[in-house]
C-alpha cells in the first residue's frame, strides 16, 4: 500500500513557508535523487550533503514531472505550477515529518541495531514472521538519518508490526533515530569494531547504541559480550532483557553447535524446551544472525515449528560487494565499505564460496578498530590463517610494523597503495579469486581497475542485491512449500550465466533452468552443483546430460525412446522433466500421447520423473484470462492422470513470473521465475516495488560542434540546421543496441538529461545531440536503466523486454556488485 501525503498537513509539521501557486496538493512518493525519479506523483527533497547540494538538481526533478519540493534555499526563479516548502534544514524537516507520521501508526515497532547484521536479521525476521503478521520492514539498508526517516514515512497504517533498522557512526545520532522509530521492542545484533573510534571507548559506543532501546518492553541481544550485558542491565530491568548464549542463565541457551558439510546443527533451550535445527550456513556471523533472529521471533510470539518451517526460506544476504572478472581468468571481489574484523570475516566467507582453487587477499591497514595494533593484527593474522589463503598482500604502515604476526602466511608487504601498484605485475595473479579489502582512504579502486579484464568502456552493471530483493518479493507471494526454478537461459537474460547462477544458489533456489545442454555444461564446469534442467535438449545431447548431471526436458514419445536408447548400458540415468502441451502448441505431450507415455514409464524402472510441467501462453495478458484458466485446467487434468498411473511422486509447475502475480492459486509444487527477477513485469504497481538489477553504461569518447549543413554518420541521415554539439559514445549495434533507435527515436541519459540519438547507429559507436547539456569527454552515459527504462525501449521498438536484454553482446563487460 502506498501512502498519500497532503501538503496542508506537512507544511505546519515542518514549519515551512509555502512558495508557489501549483495545483497539486497531495503526493505518494518521496525522492532525494533526481536520477531515481520514476513517478511524477512525488516530492523532491533537496538535501545538502558532503557529496553535493540537492538544490542543484531541482531543474532535473522538474523535467521529470515533479512539482512539489522541500527546500532550504528559496527558488531562484518562478517554476510554473510548482510548490516549494521552504524550511531551515531539509533533513531536520524530513525527520520532524517522520516523527509526526510515526505517531499515527498504532502497531508495535521493532528497532534493530548493531555494528553488523542489522539488514540480515531484519530480512530474516521478516521471512519468519510474515505468514503470521502483516509485517512492514525498512527498505534495503535504510538505517541512516535519512534512511530511517524515509522508512518511517513509507510505513502504512494497515500493518501489524514494523521492523526498522538503525545505524550510527557518530555520538548523538541515536537520539534522533529513537525519536523517529519509538520502538516497542528491540534487537541488538552484535557489537563489533565498526566506527568504534568515534566513540572514545567501546563502552561509550555500546551506551550510544542502547539509547535506541531506552523505552522498549523487551530487548533481544547476545549474552556472551560482558560489556554489552553489563551496560544493557544498566539501561533496562533484567525482566526486559532476553539474552542468548551459552550460559545457563541465558534466556535462549546454546547447547549444541556443529558443522556438518555445508550446514550447521544447532541446539537451543528456551525455558527448558529444546529446539534443534540444521541451517544452511557455516560462518560464525551467519550463525549468530540466525540465533538472534530465532530468539527475536520467539519473543514476538512465533512457535518453534513455525520458525522451522519458515526458516527453509532463509538465504544469504550479501552486502556491498562488487564482483568483476579480472585478467588471466581471475575473479575480483571488491569490498571497501568497512574495514574491521567482522566485515573481513564476512568477506572471507564470500571469497571461499568462489569456484576457484586458489584464493588470495589484498588487505589494507584496519582503521578505527578501538584495539591496540598488536592485538588487532594478531587477530587479523589468525583469521586469515583459518581460511587457507594461498597469498596475502598487505598494504599500509601498520601492516608493515606488525608483519611478524603474518610469518606463517605467504604474505608480502607494501607501505602504500602506490607502492603495490608499481610492483603488482610481479605478483602474477592468475586463475584465482582475489578479495580486495581496504579502507576507503587507501583508494583500492585503483587496484581493481588495474587487475580487471580490459574491455571497451561500455559495461552492464548488475546489482545482485536488487536481484535477491526481487526474488524475495516473489517468494513472499508463494506458499512456504512451493519450490522455485530460476531461469538462467540465454546468458541469464544478458546478465551472465555463471555469475547469476552463483548468486541464485546462495538464495536457496531449488532448480536452475537453461535452454540448451551447452549452457548447463558451462555451469557445471564453473562449479555450479545444484540441479539444472535443460528445457530444449537435442536428442543427441542426452548422454552429455548424463555425464554432467543435467536433467533433460522430454516432450514427445519419440524423444523419450531416444533418451532410453542413449542411456542403455549406464546406471546413472538423470531424472527427466515431462512437458505437456496445454495450448502453447510449441513443444509437449498432447493428451492423446499420454497412454503410450504411461506405458513407457511403467515398463522401464530406470525412468525417473522429477517434474511434469507446462507453459502458459498469455499469463501476462488479463484479456486472455479465460484461455489461461483453460490451460491450467487442462494441465491439472493431464498431470493428475500421470500421477494416478505412476507410483513415484513428482513436482508439478506451470506458473512463470507473470503467472505468479496473476494466478497465485495455481502454484502447484513449483514455479519458474525469469525476467521478474531482473525487475521487469507488466504490472506497473508491482514494477515500482522491484529493484533495478541491470544498468547499461558507457562514456563520452569525443565531443565536437558541427555547423549548419554538416551531417553525422553513415548515409548522412542527420543534417544540422544550427550549430550542434555532437557526442560520440562507444556502443553500437554489435553490442546489441538496436539500429532502429537511431535518427531520433532513442536517447541516452547524460548528466541527468536526455540526449537524442542522431544519425544511424554504427557497429561500434553511436552519436547523440548534447547541445545545451553541460557535459565533457569521459562523462558517464546511461544507455539503459531507470531512464531510459527497459519498458520505454521495448515500447519504442515495438518489441518485448526479453529481446532487448538477450541481444546485449557478451563483449560488453559485466560488473557485479552488492549494493
Amino acid at each position: 500500500m502506498v501512502n498519500t501525503f497532503w501538503l496542508s498537513e506537512i507544511a505546519p509539521v515542518v514549519q515551512a513557508k509555502v512558495i508557489g501557486t501549483g495545483t497539486r496538493s497531495a503526493f505518494s512518493h518521496i525522492f532525494y535523487d533526481s536520477r531515481k525519479i520514476c513517478d511524477a506523483d512525488g516530492m523532491f527533497i533537496a538535501l545538502e550533503t558532503e557529496c553535493g547540494d540537492g538544490h542543484d538538481f531541482i531543474a532535473a526533478a522538474y523535467r521529470r514531472g515533479i512539482r512539489l519540493f522541500l527546500v532550504s534555499q528559496p527558488p531562484e526563479k518562478k517554476w510554473r505550477d510548482a510548490v516549494f516548502l521552504l524550511v531551515n534544514n531539509t533533513l531536520d524537516a524530513l525527520q520532524s515529518w517522520a516523527v509526526s507520521h510515526r505517531q499515527k501508526l498504532h502497531y508495535p515497532f521493532v528497532g534493530i541495531t548493531g555494528t553488523h547484521g542489522k539488514t540480515i536479521v531484519k530480512e530474516w525476521l521478516f521471512t519468519l514472521l510474515k505468514d503470521r503478521y502483516r509485517v512492514y520492514r525498512s527498505p534495503k539498508s535504510f538505517n541512516s538519518q535519512l534512511g530511517v526517516a524515509l522508512s518511517i514515512l513509507y510505513a502504512a497504517d494497515s500493518c501489524d508490526l514494523a521492523l526498522i533498522e538503525a545505524g550510527i557512526s557518530q555520538p548523538g545520532e541515536m537520539d534522533r533515530l529513537e525519536a523517529m522509530i519509538q520502538p516497542d521492542w528491540g534487537v541488538l545484533t552484535h557489537m563489533g569494531e565498526a566506527h568504534a573510534a568515534h566513540f572514545g571507548t567501546r563502552r561509550q559506543h555500546i551506551r550510544e547504541k542502547l539509547k535506541l532501546f531506552k523505552n522498549v518492553d523487551v530487548l533481544v541481544l547476545p549474552g556472551s559480550d560482558a560489556a554489552l550485558r553489563s551496560e544493557a542491565e544498566k539501561t533496562l530491568p533484567r525482566s526486559n532483557l532476553r539474552f542468548w548464549g551459552r550460559r545457563q542463565t541465558d534466556d535462549f541457551q546454546l547447547v549444541k553447535q556443529g558443522v556438518k558439510g555445508k550446514e550447521t546443527e544447532l541446539g537451543l533451550v528456551r525455558y527448558g524446551n529444546p529446539f534443534h535445527i540444521a541451517i544452511p550456513f557455516v560462518s560464525a556471523a551467519y550463525i549468530s544472525n540466525y540465533i538472534t533472529s530465532y530468539a527475536a521471533a520467539r519473543t514476538l510470539g512465533m512457535e518453534d515449528e513455525e520458525i522451522r518451517r519458515q526458516g527453509r526460506r532463509l538465504t544469504h544476504i550479501d552486502m556491498r560487494l562488487e564482483l568483476v572478472r579480472g585478467e588471466h581468468d581471475t575473479v575480483l571481489i571488491n569490498d571497501s565499505y568497512n574495514s574491521d574484523l567482522q566485515s573481513l570475516q564476512i568477506a572471507l566467507d564470500y571469497l571461499k564460496q568462489q569456484n576457484k582453487t586458489r584464493l588470495s587477499i589484498i588487505l589494507s591497514d584496519i582503521l578505527q578498530s578501538g584495539r591496540s595494533d598488536a592485538e588487532l593484527y594478531r587477530a587479523v593474522a589468525d583469521l586469515l590463517g583459518k581460511y587457507g589463503l594461498n597469498r596475502v598482500v598487505c598494504v599500509g604502515p601498520k601492516m608493515g610494523e606488525n608483519q611478524s604476526y603474518f610469518a606463517p602466511l605467504d604474505a608480502r608487504f607494501y607501505p602504500t597503495t602506490s607502492a603495490l601498484l608499481e610492483g603488482i605485475k610481479n605478483l602474477n595473479f592468475k586463475d584465482e579469486a582475489v578479495l580486495i579489502k581496504g579502507a576507503r582512504v587507501f583508494g583500492f579502486e585503483r587496484i581493481t581497475r588495474l587487475l580487471q579484464e580490459k574491455t571497451h568502456e561500455t559495461e552492464l552493471e548488475i546489482d545482485l542485491s536488487a536481484l535477491a530483493e526481487n526474488l524475495r518479493h516473489f517468494r513472499e507471494r508463494l506458499h512456504p512449500q512451493t519450490q522455485i526454478m530460476a531461469m538462467v537461459k540465454a546468458f541469464s537474460y544478458g546478465g551472465g550465466s555463471f555469475e547469476m547462477a552463483n548468486a541464485l544458489q546462495r538464495q536457496a533456489i531449488d532448480y536452475l533452468g537453461v535452454a540448451y545442454v551447452d549452457e548447463g555444461i558451462a555451469l557445471r564446469k564453473q562449479g555450479i552443483p545444484m540441479p539444472i534442467v535443460v528445457l530444449n535438449p537435442h536428442p543427441t545431447s542426452y548422454d552429455a546430460c548424463r555425464r554432467y548431471r543435467l536433467e533433460p526436458e522430454i516432450y514427445s514419445n519419440s524423444g523419450l525412446q531416444r533418451f532410453q536408447d542413449e542411456m542403455q548400458g549406464h546406471d546413472d540415468w538423470p531424472e527427466i522433466h515431462l512437458k505437456l502441451n496445454t495450448g502453447m502448441n510449441r513443444l509437449g505431450f498432447d493428451e492423446a500421447d499420454l497412454p503410450e507415455l504411461v506405458q513407457r514409464l511403467k515398463s522401464d524402472s530406470q525412468l525417473r520423473v522429477a517434474s511434469v510441467f507446462s507453459h502458459l501462453a498469455a499469463s501476462d495478458e488479463i484479456a486472455e484470462k479465460a484461455f489461461t484458466l483453460k490451460q491450467i485446467d487442462r494441465f491439472q487434468d493431464m498431470s493428475q492422470k500421470l500421477g494416478r498411473a505412476l507410483t513415484r511422486p513428482f513436482l508439478r509447475h506451470i506458473l512463470n513470473s507473470s503467472g505468479i502475480l496473476n494466478y497465485p492459486d495455481f502454484q502447484f509444487d513449483m514455479v519458474r521465475i525469469g525476467i521478474g527477477m531482473y525487475g521487469f513485469v507488466p504490472d506497473r504497481a508491482v514494477q515500482r516495488q522491484l529493484g533495478l538489477v541491470m544498468t547499461l553504461k558507457s562514456i563520452i569518447s569525443q565531443i565536437r560542434t558541427i555547423q549548419p549543413g554538416d551531417t553525422v554518420g553513415y548515409g548522412r541521415r542527420f543534417k544540422a540546421e544550427v550549430p550542434t554539439r555532437i557526442a560520440t559514445v562507444p556502443i553500437g549495434y554489435a553490442d546489441g543496441l538496436n539500429r532502429k533507435l537511431g535518427n531520433g527515436l532513442g536517447y541516452f541519459l547524460i548528466c541527468d538529461r536526455p540526449a537524442q540519438i542522431v544519425g544511424n547507429i554504427c557497429m561500434d559507436m553511436t552519436m547523440v545531440d548534447v547541445t545545451g547539456i553541460d557535459c565533457g569527454e569521459a562523462d558517464e552515459v546511461i544507455v539503459l536503466g531507470a531512464d531510459p527504462s527497459l519498458g520505454t525501449l521495448a515500447k519504442k521498438l515495438d518489441t518485448i523486454p526479453y529481446e532487448i536484454l538477450t541481444s546485449l553482446s557478451p563483449r560488453i563487460k559485466r560488473r557485479y556488485f552488492y549494493g
